[in-house]
């Protein structure tokens, strides 16, 4: 009989089943006091912005103050330990990356075609840095509710990416230059069709593949009847790394601010 209570404690404790049978009143968990669990499905949009410096295959090429749009779909499941305090973890697959760019002028020799006048002019050009990125994270995390409406939650988030595409163009901005022989000649990229170069394209391979964040979270509880079986809510989170993200760069980090919707069904 030992034995088979054993069992039984052991399937009830790896499947989360409580069992439907008399309880006792204690301090820790006093009778009648519900300790809900929530499944359900996250989406949010916001805004992925940079920190330190990212560099690319380009001598002397440097850029700062990135940002881009980000998507973020996931599902989550939470249970509540006491009343006010929850349990739980977020599993999220987001899109998104950075998109930074600096001007540049360049001294370039300019020959005029049709006198073979040749002298050096400095011509303005815009570097673009377009990296785009596909993560899934996974984000265990206590939450408290000090009201029926509101909460505060914390988590820590386990990145990991799943795909990176790195973008470098060196775009022409000045189309005609005066020479000082009075000439005006147009002006064009060497080996390239248009104004537009693709310097580089393809894998960020110095991207590291995993990292942790920290994720602060404000939001608030809409439930949708009054024994708060379906749980709408809101709520803004933010992604603070807590290392580099690149081996090729000085503390360069993407951090991001996010407005989450989920939609929790009591189970």
């Amino acid at each position: 009989m030992r034995l088979l209570l054993l069992i039984i404690l052991v399937c009830i404790n790896l499947f989360n089943v409580e069992l439907i049978a008399q309880r006792f009143a204690n301090p820790i968990d006093p009778t009648g006091i519900e300790k809900p669990a929530y499944l359900g499905a996250i989406i949010g949009l916001g805004q992925n912005f940079q920190s330190g410096s990212m560099y690319v295959d380009c001598a002397n090429c440097e850029f700062i103050d990135g940002n881009k749009f980000n998507f973020t779909l996931g599902i989550f499941y939470e249970k509540t330990i006491f009343t006010g305090f929850l349990a739980g973890a977020d599993a999220l697959f987001s899109t998104g990356g950075l998109k930074s760019s600096f001007m540049e002028n360049e001294n370039i020799a300019v020959t005029d075609a049709s006198s073979n006048f040749q002298e050096n002019v400095v011509i303005p050009f815009r570097h673009t840095a377009d990296l785009s990125l596909q993560d899934l994270s996974i984000i265990p995390y206590i939450k408290i509710e000090p009201f029926n409406f509101l909460y505060f939650k914390v988590g820590l988030s386990y990145n990991t990416n799943l795909s990176s595409n790195l973008t470098h163009t060196k775009e022409l901005l000045k189309k005609e230059v005066t020479l000082s022989n009075g000439v005006v000649t147009k002006v064009q990229l060497a080996n390239y069709k248009g104004n537009v170069a693709k310097i580089q394209d393809g894998e960020y391979k110095e991207l590291e593949k995993s990292y942790l964040a920290i994720n602060p979270s404000i939001g608030f509880n809409i439930p949708f009847d009054k024994e708060r079986k379906i749980m709408f809510s809101p709520w803004i989170t933010y992604y603070l790394p807590l290392s580099k993200m690149a081996t090729n760069s000085q503390d360069f980090k993407i951090n991001k601010w996010l407005i989450m919707l989920s939609l929790g069904f009591k189970l």
